[in-house]
């Protein structure tokens, strides 16, 4: 195993190296990205002609190597999309975001609760299932990682990777909600802002706004921003598709509250121009 533990040596040494630079955040992931990527793909390369000399080798390699650095670069990369996706917004609508994060990884681990109990007590009983190349089992599991070459993966190292990328998120996402709660005392006490129309206008609105594409260039369904708005302003919608319907059956003027809001922008514009 010279040469892969040489790899795993220097792609350790090169984390360290960018760790010692003290970029700025986005910086220092895209680094760490790009690390990481380049060292799976030398060991990729080493792998396709590569004969451990026990099963014991393989095992250990395909069971606690690989995974770890796949599983740093998930985390890396997942760490890197948070941070350019996060709403910049209010604590409240932060904390809904980061608990639909965690939901998301409590459901994997849920999905694969068998495998994950295994992994974290240690067990070892089907690692010659698991962890062999030979064994050519890859087709028999679904999963949604890319590396699906049978000469470089076996068919539970890939989940392990996910494994390990999610222990790091739940750690990463609950400081995040530590942080925010910080966040919040440091703040001073602001006046709430309350929605004072009815639903149904609030809900004209999400409509007018989803339909011009105007949050994440229109790739965001209406449940999620219907959500974000009942988070910022405290209030339940109901039947949002419900209600936009009832907005279509109007007989007339069926967009009365848009026109609310033109009318009286206009009539502003129209007083400051005296």
């Amino acid at each position: 195993m010279k040469n892969l533990n040489q790899l795993t040596t220097d792609y350790k040494a090169c984390k360290k190296k960018i760790a010692a630079k003290k970029l700025p955040l986005k910086k220092d992931l895209k680094e760490k990205i790009k690390c990481a990527k380049h060292y799976l793909q030398q060991i990729r390369v080493v792998l396709r002609d590569y004969e451990f000399e026990s099963d014991e080798d393989e095992i250990h390699f395909f069971k606690t190597i690989k995974p770890s650095i796949t599983g740093e670069l998930r985390f890396f990369k997942h760490q890197l999309s948070y941070i350019l996706e996060k709403p910049a917004t209010s604590s409240e609508c932060k904390e809904v975001y980061i608990r639909k994060k965690l939901e998301a990884l409590n459901f994997f681990k849920r999905r694969n609760l068998q495998f994950y109990k295994y992994v974290k007590n240690d067990e070892s009983h089907l690692d010659t299932i698991y962890f062999l190349r030979k064994n050519n089992q890859l087709e028999l599991f679904d999963l949604s990682l890319t590396d699906l070459d049978s000469d470089t993966s076996t068919s539970h190292c890939l989940k392990l990777a996910k494994v390990v990328s999610h222990d790091y998120l739940v750690e990463y996402y609950k400081k995040e909600l530590i942080d925010i709660g910080n966040e919040d005392v440091n703040k001073p006490d602001l006046i709430p802002i309350v929605w004072t129309e009815s639903k149904a206008n609030l809900v004209e609105l999400i409509y007018a706004l989803h339909n011009s594409g105007v949050f994440n260039q229109g790739n965001i369904e209406i449940k999620e921003i219907s959500e974000t708005f009942e988070s910022f302003f405290n209030i339940d919608l109901g039947d949002v598709y419900r209600t936009f319907n009832d907005i279509k059956s109007r007989k007339v003027n069926q967009v009365r509250f848009l026109s609310k809001l033109q009318d009286s922008l206009q009539n502003k514009l129209f007083e400051l121009e005296k």
